[in-house]
């Protein structure tokens, strides 16, 4: 718990200065908050859990339990293993870069307020992400430790989540988008239309 506040003290101290607080009275009143009783969704709740650890251990063992329980789930062990693995990453973005100005027009319109005019070549597309990515995904999840099983990860991204939401850590867009786009082809437009939208900004 100590290595935890000592880690999050200079991220402590802007918050602080930005929320035009003193810090003590900022970690003392975090102390007396009941975070599941705080109306938010699983993952501002984890970041809510994170806060309020800084001052009270048993807010920080609930954080730690909930990571804990979070990393033996196999979509969040490979999203995170994955976002390690530099091959992986220079895969997709290098996708991603050749990719997103197909997409350009109907992010345009979504900026403006227009309907979204869906194009079936965006199928096709989704179709040559999977065959472009399927034998790199394999190769990365091989390489995890332990390694994954790239069905049965497939599986998991398909399923739907059973049982309460994770409160943990949310996890990076790069890490998690790409894995879901290759399951679900929703998944992967709206992951080009974002992209699209952030390169046309």
């Amino acid at each position: 718990h100590e290595g935890f506040q000592q880690a999050l003290e200079p991220a402590l101290s802007q918050l602080a200065e930005e929320l035009h607080v003193e810090e003590d009275d900022f970690v003392q009143a975090l102390a007396h908050v009941d975070v599941a009783a705080l109306p938010l969704p699983p993952e501002r709740q984890a970041c809510a859990l994170q806060v309020c650890s800084l001052d009270s251990f048993s807010n920080f063992s609930l954080l730690m339990g909930s990571e804990a329980r979070a990393a033996r789930e196999v979509v969040r062990c490979a999203a995170l293993g994955l976002q390690a693995d530099a091959d992986w990453q220079a895969t997709v973005r290098a996708y991603l870069r050749q990719n997103a100005h197909r997409f350009a027009d109907a992010a345009d319109a979504v900026r403006r307020g227009l309907p979204l005019n869906k194009q079936l070549a965006w199928t096709a597309l989704h179709q040559d992400y999977q065959l472009h990515l399927e034998e790199p995904l394999e190769e990365a999840l091989s390489r995890l430790a332990p390694p994954l099983d790239a069905q049965e990860l497939l599986e998991q991204l398909a399923a739907a989540p059973t049982g309460p939401a994770l409160v943990a850590t949310p996890l990076a867009p790069l890490a998690i988008e790409p894995l879901r786009a290759f399951a679900e082809y929703t998944a992967f437009e709206a992951m080009m239309l974002s992209l699209a939208q952030q390169l046309g900004a």
